[in-house]
């Protein structure tokens, strides 16, 4: 990398910013989900892999945390329904940590990208056990970007993301993943 790179990345992360202070950020996304569970729904854990059961899903998600300067740090947790569950029923949340790098933050359009580390969990109910509802877990990273617009003293936001993670169940690994779309609305 010569000198003007260099300088290109120190004026990225040294440039003017927003005032540090606490956030909340709501966001509503509807996500399609690719890849499989360890085992049939309602099958024994040595059962063969199969398909996602909610293979499309709506969430609601919300982070807190800190801003400072152009980074956002904080907590988040997410919880959704998959409507075309190809079960009686399906859910799943997801918890963990994300942060945010604002590239304009005091322009009225601020673009932004943003990466979790989250343990997400799918809970469903197969028919098989009616009251009993079974679940898939495990570690799942996320990825968004999107553009911060001000409106009304809120920073409202169109937002893509992409997700990747793998289920785990008696020793054996699946994975999945999903490409999102979303609003969120930062305080």
């Amino acid at each position: 990398m010569d000198v003007r790179g260099v300088m290109c990345v120190c004026f990225l992360f040294t440039g003017a910013a927003s005032a540090a202070g606490f956030e909340a950020t709501i966001g509503a996304s509807v996500e399609r989900q690719l890849g499989n569970v360890p085992n049939q729904p309602g099958g024994s854990v040595d059962s063969a892999p199969s398909e996602v059961p909610d293979t499309l899903r709506g969430g609601l998600r919300v982070d807190l945390g800190a801003r400072l300067g152009r980074w956002f740090f904080g907590p988040l947790g997410e919880l959704g329904f998959a409507p075309n569950c190809s079960l009686p029923s399906c859910y799943y949340y997801r918890v963990g940590a994300g942060a945010r790098f604002h590239f304009a933050p005091e322009a009225p359009h601020d673009p932004w990208v943003g990466v979790a580390a989250v343990w997400e969990l799918l809970g469903y109910k197969s028919g098989t056990n009616p009251g009993i509802p079974e679940t898939q877990h495990g570690p799942s990273g996320v990825l968004q970007i999107g553009v911060d617009l001000r409106w009304e003293g809120i920073r409202v936001a169109p937002v893509l993301g992409i997700s990747a993670g793998a289920y785990h169940l008696a020793g054996r690994d699946t994975a999945h993943g999903g490409i999102s779309l979303g609003l969120t609305f930062t305080l």
